[in-house]
């Protein structure tokens, strides 16, 4: 079965782009949305397994979210964030974060995504290159 994923990004291109290619790899995209409020009731009406949420979405915080995903209910995705920005350049916020990983979106693929849901040691969020 497909993994099914939430992408949540202010990017209406980064967005398409993402889809398109995370669509071509196998995982199946169930909602996109571009701020918090519609992220979370698309999270609770198609249920992905994961959702990638941008650490900046402009006025709003991807940080936030993620907690807000992570503690809406029960079966909630797991959340992974992303960013064109450095990891190291949010590392402390992504270590406290409720998030299982960060991921470059120059790293972004089908394969990335498996490897974190499939590994994870539990130890705080996953890094990949």
């Amino acid at each position: 079965m497909a993994i099914r994923c939430l992408i949540v990004d202010d990017s209406d291109h980064f967005r398409t782009a993402a889809r398109v290619l995370l669509e071509m790899e196998g995982i199946a995209v169930v909602g996109m949305a571009s701020a918090s409020d519609d992220a979370l009731r698309q999270a609770g009406d198609v249920r992905p397994d994961v959702a990638l949420v941008d650490i900046d979405l402009g006025e709003e915080s991807g940080f936030d979210l993620a907690r807000r995903l992570v503690d809406a209910r029960p079966g909630t995705p797991r959340v992974i964030l992303i960013s064109t920005h450095a990891e190291g350049d949010f590392t402390e916020m992504i270590a406290i974060s409720p998030a299982i990983a960060f991921l470059p979106k120059s790293a972004l693929s089908g394969a990335a995504i498996r490897e974190i849901l499939e590994g994870g040691d539990g130890d705080g969020p996953a890094r990949v290159p």
